[in-house]
């Protein structure tokens, strides 16, 4: 639950974050709400990406201000 609260709080102040998933994939960018409460939206340099809130392993915040997507 505590990387939910990450998630919510990086969307009112509109920072951008880092997610990195259990899956392994890692984003870059901004985030905002989803209309199913269990999903959130990333938006980075590529696109918007689309993710279920249990699927993160960490939040991060990036050390630049602009947003993009990582690679592993």
């Amino acid at each position: 639950m505590h990387r939910k609260i990450q998630v919510q709080q990086a969307m009112v102040a509109q920072k951008p974050v880092i997610i990195h998933l259990i899956s392994g994939e890692t984003y870059e960018g901004l985030c905002q709400e989803h209309e199913d409460p269990q999903l959130f939206q990333v938006l980075t340099e590529k696109g918007i990406i689309t993710v279920p809130y249990w699927a993160i392993k960490r939040v991060i915040q990036p050390k630049s201000s602009s947003p993009a997507p990582l690679s592993d």
